[in-house]
């Protein structure tokens, strides 16, 4: 997660990456994707006629546990609570609760404090609305 979070890293579904990506196995330059492919957390689901591999999650149950532990590190919630709150952002939507959505994610970016650059922040937000909402 450190390493995904450093590299920007969230929205993994459906990634294309190069043969090039496997083959480095240097422990000081890792690549996330090599590595989270040969852990089984991403599975090669295509390719492409250029020779890119698509990756993906190998089943709904990876998908949803990197997801829970990505809102963890990139939204800087208590184990669980990122699923917690994405669930009731989800039940808001439902039932067509603007309001409630709108106090949620206000909420939600309220109990974030960050001190970096304009562009860390605007790339911090991106992911975890991405990650809220995926």
């Amino acid at each position: 997660m450190n390493l995904l979070k450093q590299q920007g890293l969230y929205d993994l579904k459906s990634t294309e990456v190069s043969q090039l990506e496997f083959d480095s196995f240097d422990l000081e330059d890792l690549s996330p994707y090599s590595l989270l492919y040969q852990t089984g957390y991403l599975t090669i689901v295509g390719r492409s006629k250029e020779g890119l591999y698509q990756l993906g999650y190998p089943n709904y149950e990876v998908e949803h546990s990197m997801l829970a532990y990505l809102l963890q590190a990139f939204g800087g919630f208590a184990k669980g609570l990122g699923e917690v709150i994405a669930l009731r952002l989800a039940r808001a939507f439902e039932r067509d609760d603007l309001e409630g959505v709108m106090r949620i994610l206000r909420g939600v970016f309220a109990g974030i404090t960050l001190s970096a650059s304009q562009e860390a922040v605007g790339a911090f937000f991106r992911a975890a609305v991405h990650l809220l909402f995926s």
